[in-house]
């Protein structure tokens, strides 16, 4: 029996409306307003979907299968669980996705809030490493002994530095707590890394196009 024009009709209707809520519903993953969507931060990561059971390996180009430039679409087809939600990097609101790999806890940074936005800059404090063992936990000198001189700057956050010879990467230095801004600046400034205690490691790593 053949299905009635009236029938066929209303069943290519039904698909249409399926796939215009499907697509509205993905242009509104972050809300228009970020004031209304509570600020989140990398510590809420830990609490985020997971996708996938490895630990991902870190490198100057991607951490697992994640990657700066890589089109926010192509990573919702590899992670189809993702939380949505906005950081306030200094003092803008930036559209980000948390999520766990494995179990490093992930922020990812978007360029803007569309469909065809692309991955900015990928954060996490959890100890993933290179290939040569090295990555957040990791000692200041064992960084330097592998990978050279560092340049540091200062940041809203702290004191970070990054290396020419691992371009796209960079790290937060772990300062003690009675350190102030102006500490920080003399190592910014000098470049001096014996300005810092031994044994001094480094927090989380900022993975960004190089």
């Amino acid at each position: 029996m053949r299905p009635s024009f009236g029938f066929a009709a209303a069943t290519v209707s039904i698909a249409l409306a399926f796939a215009s809520t499907s697509l509205a519903a993905r242009a509104n993953r972050w809300a228009a307003d970020p004031d209304v969507n509570t600020g989140v931060s990398l510590s809420d990561a830990q609490r985020a979907p997971r996708c996938g059971a490895k630990m991902p390996a870190l490198t100057v180009r991607s951490l697992g299968p994640v990657r700066p430039g890589q089109p926010l679409r192509d990573l919702e087809k590899s992670c189809p669980r993702l939380r949505y939600g906005w950081y306030w990097n200094e003092g803008s609101p930036t559209p980000v996705v948390l999520v766990r790999l494995g179990d490093s806890a992930v922020m990812i940074e978007f360029s803007d809030a569309t469909d065809a936005s692309t991955i900015h800059r990928i954060t996490t404090d959890s100890p993933v490493r290179t290939v040569d063992g090295l990555g957040p936990g990791s000692r200041l000198s064992a960084m330097i002994k592998s990978w050279g001189k560092p340049t540091f700057g200062v940041g809203e956050h702290g004191l970070y530095m990054w290396f020419s010879t691992r371009p796209g990467l960079s790290f937060r230095v772990e300062v003690p707590d009675r350190w102030d801004s102006l500490a920080g600046r003399r190592v910014e400034q000098s470049g001096d890394a014996t300005l810092l205690p031994g044994g001094t490691t480094v927090g989380e790593v900022l993975l960004v196009t190089a």
